[in-house]
């Protein structure tokens, strides 16, 4: 940081002013980038206005005693981007979370907990490539003693509603949410499906370090249909559920209609972070019928004739392992 001063009054009691320039500031490993703030002296209390970042942090109003290291903000944020002020590693995908609303908090200045107040977060708007999610009311927070608290709020997607509420801290988390989703809205965010529909109710809780979170609780697909780059066919009258312990997400009773006949999938996958770190799955098919060329088709089934040639109707050229 910079400090310029202009100082008079005596030794134990000087006045005047500061201005005071921050290249690069961080706490707790989360780094706030540059900022600006102009400083009024009176002895040990300091009170001054300014900037941080180029996300239009704004003080309003702020207080040190240098006698005591405490501190009291009060100021407002105007579509800041959550993501590149933290700096969230996003994968490679387009993310960017706006957040728009006023805070007050108090605390020390030294690494010592005792951060408390309050935010209210009147827009928060997140992008994950074309998906679009924003809070339908207000969004409040309070901080005890460097707890974070998320009271209970609604965010609405295009087809999707959710309630989001949970505790955090600097390194650790544990949210709870529950909602329903058209599986239209999930199409943008998985890169072979051109298109989807059907309904997923889903309910959990996101627990653990923000660096390797788990995952925990459940959710239900039913009329699920999906058009998939490299198949010839739709799949259709998809219906399973989704079970997540921890680090592990289980897919049962999962089944559908595909190319004429019908499909079942059971397996699971292993995380590491966000990452898939392990799957394996087990399918079972019954009645497929894929067309090869114009007069050529591959029948598959796993429950009854194993892989069949057709060519033409009904005359069969080959059936590996008969």
């Amino acid at each position: 940081a910079q400090v310029f001063l202009v100082l008079g009054g005596t030794l134990s009691r000087p006045t005047g002013t500061a201005d005071v320039r921050v290249d690069d500031g961080e706490r707790h490993g989360v780094r706030y980038g540059t900022g600006h703030l102009a400083v009024a002296v009176d002895g040990p209390r300091l009170t001054g206005n300014g900037y941080l970042g180029d996300d239009l942090l704004t003080l309003e109003h702020g207080v040190l005693d240098l006698a005591t290291s405490k501190f009291e903000v009060e100021g407002f944020l105007f579509d800041a981007d959550v993501v590149r002020l933290l700096e969230l590693d996003t994968r490679g995908q387009r993310v960017s979370i706006g957040v728009t609303g006023e805070f007050a908090l108090r605390g020390r200045i030294a690494d010592a907990p005792g951060l408390t107040g309050r935010a209210t977060l009147n827009e928060v708007r997140v992008a994950i490539n074309d998906f679009r999610l924003a809070n339908e009311k207000d969004v409040a927070i309070t901080v005890d003693n460097d707890r974070f608290r998320l009271r209970r709020a609604r965010f609405r997607g295009e087809q999707l509603v959710f309630d989001l509420s949970g505790r955090a801290t600097y390194d650790r988390m544990r949210l709870a949410v529950r909602g329903l989703a058209d599986l239209g809205a999930l199409a943008p965010l998985v890169d072979p499906v051109t298109s989807s529909a059907g309904r997923l109710l889903f309910e959990g809780t996101v627990s653990g370090a923000w660096a390797d979170p788990r995952l925990y609780g459940r959710a239900e697909i039913s009329g699920g249909s999906a058009v998939v780059r490299g198949l010839p066919t739709p799949i259709e009258d998809v219906t399973g559920v989704v079970s997540l312990n921890a680090k592990t997400i289980r897919f049962s009773g999962f089944g559908g209609r595909l190319a004429g006949g019908r499909f079942g999938v059971d397996g699971q996958i292993e995380l590491s972070g966000f990452a898939i770190q392990d799957y394996r799955f087990r399918a079972t098919l019954d009645g497929l019928s894929l067309p090869l060329t114009e007069d050529l088709e591959l029948s598959a089934s796993t429950v009854t004739d194993g892989l069949l040639l057709r060519r033409g109707p009904g005359s069969v050229c080959q059936r590996p392992g008969r």
